[in-house]
């Protein structure tokens, strides 16, 4: 998976989270609580 873009959509509890590769197409696209977000973005690296 070769990931382009990755956008965070800030809240105050839940974050949304999008994902897009070279090509412009959606990878993922998927809320997250406030206290997993540092383990997903931990995950992308």
């Amino acid at each position: 998976m070769s990931i382009k873009v990755v956008g965070i959509d800030i809240a105050k509890n839940l974050f949304q989270i999008c994902m897009l590769s070279a090509n412009e197409q959606i990878l993922s696209n998927r809320k997250a609580k406030r206290d997993k977000l540092l383990d997903i973005v931990r995950r992308l690296l």
